[in-house]
């Protein structure tokens, strides 16, 4: 599987820490590949916060805009005839005033994005047709041959975007199920209705279809354009991203259903306790009236088997999913 190497390149000044030895400046002649992943650190020296890791088995310091990163393609991972292949870059401008749509869509089959509108296809497959229709419409666009000399670190390129695809995908879909959450929570806005359980639910569960289609239909179209690289699937792990589709929006419903249930047990419950947590839990947010204080209020109004659905839907880390067993450093939380 292909993974990310991080490294210094030539010339790169560090504080290195030999055996029996005081740390002392050096200037590399060589890259120094990172053995562990780099981690915040007082240099020995000076005592200013830079970075450390080992490399070559002795403790190295440095300045962490001196990282470098880059793919290291496993055996497998890419057909090797794709590095006789020649690639082209595919970009262009479309100006806002004629309103055309950007063609990511129309893209993504046959091309590896690597900004906003600059793609990376083989240049067999340049589209012509899409390429005069946007031209039709006003847009800038252009066309750059690279030299098939290149075509391997072109791959390397792709591997490496893809990942990023990958990784910014799932952090969009997080962020997508946090907000739906603390929408079963949240207090109405001045002038509006307060929601009912059952709104805020079917509110909830729309959105985790929503995240599930997104994520499911990014990773057929990166399958896609995988393949028109030579990519083979366990290079960049894209079914990953339909198991995280499928972990977050189960889980999205999960928590929708058991939050919502406890809710209405606790307002039909007709105790004082039960009524004042449903309504805190239904006008405020989940800070002020977590899922276990809830459970607990459950537990005392004799529902076990709801306080337990209400903790495990809610317990550490559900819905969280990270693309670093892809290559990809893990997501932040």
């Amino acid at each position: 599987m292909a993974r990310q190497e991080k490294y210094l390149p030539p010339g790169s000044k560090l504080v290195i820490k030999q055996p029996n030895q005081p740390a002392a400046w050096y200037t590399t002649k060589k890259e120094i590949i990172l053995e562990i992943a780099p981690v915040e650190a007082p240099c020995p020296i000076t005592n200013d916060p830079v970075m450390t890791a080992t490399a070559h088995g002795l403790p190295i310091w440095f300045q962490a805009r001196m990282v470098r990163s880059r793919i290291v393609l496993a055996e497998g991972d890419v057909d090797a005839a794709v590095f006789n292949e020649q690639f082209s870059l595919y970009h262009y401008d479309c100006p806002v005033i004629n309103n055309y749509k950007n063609p990511s869509d129309r893209l993504y089959p046959i091309a590896v994005r690597l900004t906003e509108s600059a793609w990376m296809m083989r240049t067999s497959d340049i589209p012509y047709e899409l390429m005069a229709e946007m031209q039709d419409n006003g847009c800038a666009v252009e066309v750059n041959k690279f030299d098939k000399s290149e075509s391997r670190r072109l791959i390397h390129q792709a591997v490496a975007k893809l990942q990023e695809e990958l990784a910014a995908a799932v952090a969009r879909a997080e962020v997508s199920r946090v907000r739906a959450e603390r929408a079963l929570e949240a207090e109405p806005t001045e002038g509006e209705d307060a929601t009912t359980p059952e709104e805020a639910e079917k509110a909830c569960l729309k959105q985790a279809a929503a995240i599930e289609k997104r994520l499911t239909l990014l990773a057929g179209q990166i399958t896609k354009a995988a393949a028109r690289f030579g990519i083979r699937e366990q290079a960049v792990n894209i079914g990953r991203l339909g198991t995280a589709a499928a972990t977050i929006s189960a889980n999205m419903k999960e928590r929708a259903a058991a939050y919502v249930s406890a809710q209405k047990v606790l307002r039909e419950s007709n105790t004082a306790t039960g009524l004042a947590l449903a309504n805190a839990a239904r006008d405020g947010t989940e800070d002020k009236v977590p899922a276990y204080v809830l459970a607990d209020a459950l537990r005392e109004v004799g529902d076990e088997e709801g306080a337990d659905r209400l903790q495990e839907a809610f317990k550490e880390d559900d819905g969280v999913f990270s693309l670093a067993g892809a290559g990809v450093d893990e997501l932040d939380r």
